[in-house]
């Protein structure tokens, strides 16, 4: 049988990647790039792209997670 996970089941599973990750992709962007970041979380890593590209737009669904990312420095 089959398990269907609801939206706060996978947001309950959800863990942010370590900075040496996130250093993996960062290091593959260039001052022109545009971005999208389907499922951006705590914009963790949209923020650090923001930084070094062109534009990103990110793109979360999930209110609880959004409400904790504006109230992050």
């Amino acid at each position: 049988m089959e398990s269907v996970l609801s939206a706060s089941d996978w947001e309950a599973m959800y863990a942010p990647y370590d900075q040496q990750t996130y250093q993996a992709v960062l290091d593959q962007l260039g001052a022109e790039d545009v971005i999208i970041d389907i499922g951006a979380g705590d914009l963790r890593l949209a923020r650090q792209m923001a930084r070094l590209s062109r534009k990103v737009y990110a793109i979360e669904i999930d209110d609880r997670v959004l409400n904790q990312a504006y109230s992050s420095p």
